[in-house]
């Protein structure tokens, strides 16, 4: 009997968890090896062991452990996965949802494939747990993340590949944006005259826009612009193109 209530428990959260918030009674739950990515046992007070390890769930989503829970296995979890295989450098890669959980902040751990643990400010960079990488990398890599609240959880994103850009325009090639990540002052020298500059942050909004007055190098003050990734669209007569900076 036993046996047949945990199966059907299984079969209604395959469907819906509506189901399973109004099984008020339930003491045992046992959904391994699905694909949930959401988890709510709030209305299922009278649980006692819940098994939940190779969902999709993450540290964003999983249940927070209950007291009177004598078994809570929660690990491990299927890899996040990422809306690409591939990214450029400079590129937004957005972990912010993985920040922190219960009062505790996370762990992030950039790694390659073949085990390599990857640095911060010469790899990657990263800004409110939205990361870009500085360089291209021969190898694939992916993020762990743990988090205190589940110490037995290391978390993965699937794996991706980190390319210079593909389309490479001539008047890229002849434009330099400079340094990069850049604190003070942000210097952009171009072939091509300058005609207007704007300036983006990663979620769209317009943070600095000037005119270029067909100079061919114009330096930008930085240290008001926000720190983390920026867009920079340059142009001039007959061209326009972006490129990606990191302000510090």
């Amino acid at each position: 009997m036993k046996n047949l209530m945990i199966t059907f428990v299984l079969i209604l959260i395959s469907i819906n968890l509506v189901h399973v918030s109004k099984s008020t009674s339930l003491s045992y739950l046992k959904c391994i090896d699905n694909s949930l990515t959401s988890l709510d046992l709030s209305a299922n007070t009278a649980l006692l062991q819940v098994k939940c390890d190779s969902n999709y769930l993450t540290i964003a989503s999983l249940p927070l452990k209950e007291s009177s829970w004598t078994t809570y296995l929660y690990a491990p979890q299927k890899r996040i996965i990422l809306p690409k295989r591939q990214f450029d450098t400079y590129e937004a890669i957005d972990l912010k949802n993985q920040a922190s959980r219960a009062g505790k902040s996370s762990v992030f751990t950039w790694k390659t494939k073949s085990g390599n643990t990857l640095v911060d400010g010469t790899d990657y960079t990263e800004s409110s747990r939205i990361f870009a990488f500085l360089k291209y990398q021969t190898d694939s890599v992916y993020c762990e993340i743990t988090n205190e609240t589940f110490p037995d959880l290391i978390l993965e994103t699937s794996r991706f590949a980190v390319q210079l850009p593909t389309s490479i325009s001539e008047t890229w090639l002849k434009t330099t944006v400079f340094p990069n990540p850049c604190t003070d002052i942000l210097q952009i020298e171009s072939a091509q005259p300058i005609s207007h500059i704007v300036i983006f942050s990663v979620t769209g909004k317009k943070v600095f826009e000037s005119e270029g007055n067909g100079l061919r190098s114009v330096a930008i003050p930085a240290l008001s612009l926000p720190n983390g990734i920026l867009v920079i669209n340059i142009k001039g007569d007959g061209y326009s193109h972006k490129m990606k900076v990191v302000k510090k």
